[in-house]
């Protein structure tokens, strides 16, 4: 019965409107957008966090755990190691 679907169902018809409606709705443009409001969104939290991990002494070695996670994830290597300028 569900192959027999399948096999019967207008696919070009339904991509064709799907496409369609992406394109009338700037799906593509939405999506950034929320991409974009989730990153700055998570900044205040990581703050706030890392915050709460300073202010209470048993949580020291999950905090000294994440700032090196995050300093090896998004800080390049370059300007990571220090520079030996005379």
């Amino acid at each position: 019965m569900l192959l027999q679907t399948l096999r019967t169902w207008p696919w070009y018809a339904t991509l064709r409107t799907l496409y369609q409606r992406f394109l009338e709705d700037r799906l593509g443009l939405t999506a950034g957008s929320l991409t974009f409001t989730t990153l700055i969104a998570l900044v205040p939290l990581f703050t706030v966090m890392l915050a709460v991990f300073t202010a209470f002494p048993m949580f020291s070695s999950i905090q000294a755990d994440l700032e090196r996670y995050f300093l090896r994830s998004l800080v390049p290597d370059n300007i990571a190691r220090p520079c030996c300028w005379r």
